[in-house]
C-alpha cells in the first residue's frame, strides 16, 4: 500500500513539471519531466552546470512486441577523461532490487566541449527483456564513486512512463 502511494506521488510530480532537454542541466532530484511520451523523474543523484547525468527511456513499436525498450544515456563532465563512457554502468531492477539488466559501458571518446563548456558523450542501450510493470534504472559513475537513480513506472496505455526519483 506504501509503495502505491509512493508511486503515485511521484507520478504526480513527473506530470507537474515542466519538459527539459536531455543534453540540459538543473533537473533537480524529485522534478520530472516529459519526453517521448514518458513521464521521467529524478530520483537521486545531482545534475549541474559542472557535472550533467541525464536519461530518457522509449520503447518503439519494433521493440515494444519483443518487450524491453531503449534507454538514451547523456554524460558531460569537465574533463574528457571523466566524460569517457567506460567509468559507467547501466543496471536495472526490479522495485525489490532484484537485478534484471546490467550493461558495463564500453569506452567512447568525449565529444568537444558543449555550450556549458563540458565534454560529453551520449549512447542508445537496447534491453531486449522483459520488464516489470515498475523498476528502477541506475547510472553508476565509478570514476566518482557515485550514482544516479530513476524510477520507470509502466503507464495505462502499455507505454513505459519513465520516473526518476
Amino acid at each position: 500500500m506504501m509503495r502505491n502511494t509512493l508511486l503515485a506521488t511521484l507520478l504526480v510530480l513527473a506530470f507537474s513539471s515542466r519538459a527539459q532537454d536531455i543534453t540540459r542541466p538543473g533537473w533537480k532530484v524529485g522534478a520530472g519531466r516529459e519526453a517521448h511520451g514518458h513521464s521521467v523523474i529524478r530520483v537521486k543523484g545531482k545534475n549541474s552546470w559542472r557535472s550533467i547525468v541525464n536519461i530518457e527511456f522509449e520503447t518503439p513499436d519494433e521493440i515494444r512486441a519483443r518487450d524491453g525498450g531503449v534507454l538514451s544515456l547523456y554524460v558531460a563532465k569537465k574533463t574528457p577523461g571523466a566524460a569517457n563512457l567506460d567509468n559507467f554502468m547501466v543496471v536495472v531492477e526490479d522495485m525489490q532490487g532484484n537485478e534484471l539488466f546490467r550493461k558495463e559501458m564500453e569506452a567512447a571518446v568525449a565529444s568537444s566541449p558543449n555550450r556549458y563548456h563540458l565534454w560529453w558523450n551520449m549512447k542508445m542501450i537496447f534491453i531486449r527483456k522483459k520488464l516489470p510493470e515498475s523498476f528502477k534504472i541506475l547510472i553508476i559513475d565509478r570514476l566518482m564513486d557515485t550514482h544516479t537513480a530513476f524510477f520507470v513506472h509502466k503507464s495505462v496505455d502499455g507505454r513505459w512512463t519513465m520516473v526518476d526519483r
